[in-house]
């Protein structure tokens, strides 16, 4: 379903997520984990194409999302994802 190769982020010259190799087929479940600061959203928000990373590739069903377009990129989420956000930014 996904395959991450080479990803590294960075915020202002900080790497604050490397991830060498993952990759989670159909129908696998996976618990991500981890201490405040420590890259949980940031992973998050690159495998929704919600930010690009600062190196690497993330391939999601044969797609290398951080090489579409903007548009592009809205219409393959709006088909292939669901995403609940951690904070409920549209109630007040």
């Amino acid at each position: 379903m996904f395959e991450i190769s080479g990803l590294t982020h960075e915020y202002q010259a900080q790497t604050v997520l490397a991830v060498e190799k993952w990759q989670a087929g159909q129908g696998e479940q996976w618990l991500v984990l981890g201490k405040s600061g420590s890259g949980k959203s940031t992973l998050l928000h690159i495998l929704a194409g919600l930010l690009k990373p600062s190196k690497g590739k993330v391939k999601i069903k044969d797609t290398f999302i951080e090489s579409l377009k903007s548009s592009d990129l809205d219409s393959f989420r709006a088909q292939n994802m669901g995403i609940v956000f951690q904070k409920p930014h549209l109630i007040q």
